[in-house]
């Protein structure tokens, strides 16, 4: 479905797309598409769920989450938690018990590290001043 025909509710819209994308016949010479049943495909899940509320700063080796006026740093290992959920149900799907492995797991969160839509310098926190770090300009 083209982007124009798409609606205008952006959940919706996520969902319509997210459909498209499992409904559609894998491409074995497409680069971007994770191979089912592996760590890839389970990292590029995790970003598809978390991208909106999880960033990842590779200098500061830390995750940080969008309370809905901050970002604050993650301090504990909530993140590896949402990993480790998202890769049971992968591993109960495909029925594969190696991804229920911590070093799965592990590998999962890195993969996820990289993922454009986390993957943040330091530079970009508070770089304008008068915003105070959030976008609607509150606190």
């Amino acid at each position: 479905m083209p982007d124009s025909q798409l609606p205008d509710d952006p959940i919706i819209r996520l969902e319509q797309i997210r459909s498209q994308r499992l409904t559609a016949a894998p491409s074995s010479d497409d680069p971007d598409r994770a191979l089912p049943g592996t760590e890839d495909e389970v990292a590029l899940e995790f970003s598809d769920r978390h991208a909106h509320e999880l960033r990842y700063v590779h200098l500061w080796h830390r995750w940080l989450r969008w309370d809905g006026a901050l970002w604050r740093r993650v301090d504990d290992l909530s993140v590896f938690h949402l990993v480790r959920q998202i890769a049971r149900e992968y591993a109960k799907r495909h029925n594969d018990k190696k991804l229920g492995r911590d070093a799965a797991t592990a590998a999962i969160e890195r993969a996820a590290r990289n993922d454009p839509r986390h993957d943040r310098t330091p530079e970009v926190w508070d770089s304008h001043a008068e915003r105070l770090s959030t976008p609607n300009k509150t606190k």
